[in-house]
Parts: structure tokens; sequence; C-alpha cells
């Protein structure tokens, strides 16, 4: 109970700051996730990056889909939706930062819904017009039947909003 209290509350005032401030980009992105006890997943998400208070800190609010079917470490297949929220700094065209997520999972085998955090390294640019990125991550989700913890990778465009 203690830990979902504490994402609602990251997740309500990362709101209240996007509220007062205005939108920087959407980024849809393609996702890749090793973890320690389900092997690869892969799946896609959805990126909405708030401009902060001072120009270089940034907030992300992110929902995304990965799927994990690893035969040799998993007797069936099964889903996670992470809903995430990052703080961001960003340095010219590399960022970095740390967030918080809760972690849906849904199949026949499957993980206990748990909150964890992640640090997450990347680089956006501009690219036609438009933007792109790409991150590595380290995800520390440890539910109480797995270890989910691993690294990560993210590539997606950046739509200027």
């Amino acid at each position: 109970m203690r830990n979902k209290t504490l994402f609602m509350t990251a997740v309500l005032a990362v709101l209240m700051v996007a509220w007062a401030t205005p939108a920087h980009a959407l980024a849809p992105f393609v996702q890749f996730q090793d973890s320690e006890d389900a092997g690869l997943g892969y799946g896609f998400g959805l990126k909405h990056t708030f401009l902060g208070i001072v120009p270089i800190v940034g907030f992300d609010l992110r929902a995304s889909w990965l799927h994990y079917s690893d035969e040799d470490k998993l007797p069936s297949s099964f889903e996670t939706f992470p809903l995430e929220v990052a703080a961001t700094a960003k340095l010219g065209i590399f960022y970095g930062g740390l967030g918080v997520g809760y972690y849906i999972n849904s199949g026949d085998f499957k993980p206990d819904d748990e909150v964890g955090g992640f640090a997450a390294a990347g680089a956006g640019f501009k690219l036609l017009g438009l933007g792109a990125f790409a991150e590595l991550r380290y995800l520390l989700l440890e539910p109480g039947n797995g270890d989910m913890s691993g690294v990560g990778a993210n590539v997606g465009v950046t739509l200027p909003l």
C-alpha cells in the first residue's frame, strides 16, 4: 500500500507541473527489455515530455506495453503494462534521468503487479524536421514472485507540440 501511495503522489506532482508548463513533445517508441527472470521483452509505448521550470529539466509521462515469451525461462508468455513518470536533465543532445513506475502484468504465468524504478540515459536530436531519440535504461523491479530487473533500450520519434 505504501508503494502505491508513493507512486500516486509522484504522478500527481508531475501532472501539476505539466499543467503549469507548456507541453514539449509527444514521442512514440519501440522498446526492448532484458529481465533477469523473464528474458527478453519487446513492445512499444508513448512518452509525453513536459518542459520543466528551468530549460534543462524536464518531466516525462510514459505508458507502454511489453511482451515476454522466452521459452527457456518462462512456462508461458505474459504482458507488462508500465505506467511511468520520470524527471530528466538535458545537456545539449544528451539527457539522463530517474523514474518510477507501476508495472501491471497480465497472462497465465506472470509476476505480481509492482512499483519499480529506473535510470535512463540517452540522446535526442533533430531529423528531417522531427526529432528522434535513443536511450538505454536500467529497470529495478522485483515483484514478490520474480526479478524483472535488467537493461533495456527505447528508440523513438519525437513530435513537437
